[in-house]
């Protein structure tokens, strides 16, 4: 009886480490998707400065040729 009192306890203190650890990793993916879209957003706008047009032109040209790549299928 006593090994299932304390599996219990055990159990149920192990909870809120799992929701923190989840909790970290939701946070982690959540970080570093904006990390990498931070990256493409400012060099984009870094790239327009160089280039001397519009962040908009540059991303209406970057969309074409990347609508002009062939698709591989695996």
């Amino acid at each position: 009886r006593l090994a299932v009192v304390l599996g219990q306890k055990l159990a149920a203190q192990a909870v809120p480490v799992l929701g923190a650890v989840a909790g970290a990793a939701t946070n982690y993916a959540y970080t570093s998707y904006y990390t990498d879209i931070a990256h493409v957003h400012f060099g984009l706008r870094k790239l327009a400065i160089e280039a001397d047009c519009t962040h908009e032109e540059l991303v209406e040209k970057l969309r074409a040729r990347m609508q002009a790549l062939p698709v591989k299928r695996a």
